[in-house]
């Protein structure tokens, strides 16, 4: 199984948000340099911060899983970005509840995540830790369905769970691609003055 809740989240998989991330972040052409710092959460294989990290962004690849670090991030760091891309890595693992104190204040420009909001739980847990995270600098691209079938999380149960918890953040659609079926967004999140 793909999934099994607070233990694995499917880390070895590659899903169809990375690639739809990738995919932004080429056609944006998004300004990066050495002085850019990006985090990747829940990144599995991180194929959106590899694309940042050849760039030349210092790069912090989250997950919740050591396996997943070690046998899915590492190898496609190396693979795609060159074994010398590894001293600008940071891989980080553990459950989203502890990320921001092992970063003890670093700056984050860019938060990537693709496929992290499917259930109400994951959602509240990430938008908990960006909240964090961002500053009115940092820029959030999420790659998500609009509706997980079946798990309750996606594109408006992010929106709603911002507004429950009176986060003050802001949720943009930027791009929907994908089947009728199936759409897919790129969300971005800013950090705001006030709560509407």
């Amino acid at each position: 199984t793909d999934i099994i809740p607070g233990e694995f989240e499917g880390g070895h998989r590659i899903w169809q948000g990375s690639i739809d991330l990738v995919r932004f972040i080429e056609e944006m052409d998004v300004p990066v340099d050495s002085s850019t710092t990006v985090m990747e959460l829940g990144c599995g294989h991180g194929l959106p911060g590899c694309m940042m990290l050849r760039k030349g962004a210092t790069v912090y690849f989250q997950d919740l899983n050591e396996d997943s670090l070690s046998k899915a991030t590492l190898p496609t760091i190396v693979v795609n970005c060159g074994v010398e891309a590894v001293s600008r890595c940071t891989l980080l693992c553990g459950d989203w509840s502890h990320v921001a104190e092992k970063l003890d204040g670093v700056c984050i420009d860019y938060i990537l995540a693709s496929d992290t909001i499917y259930t109400p739980e994951t959602i509240r847990s990430f938008v908990s830790l960006v909240n964090q995270l961002i500053t009115e600098k940092t820029v959030v691209w999420i790659a998500s369905q609009k509706y997980y079938f079946g798990l309750g999380g996606g594109t408006q149960a992010l929106m709603d769970i911002i507004k429950e918890m009176k986060l003050p953040l802001e949720v943009t659609i930027v791009k929907t691609v994908g089947l009728e079926s199936v759409k897919r967004d790129v969300l971005c999140l800013k950090k705001v003055d006030s709560i509407e």
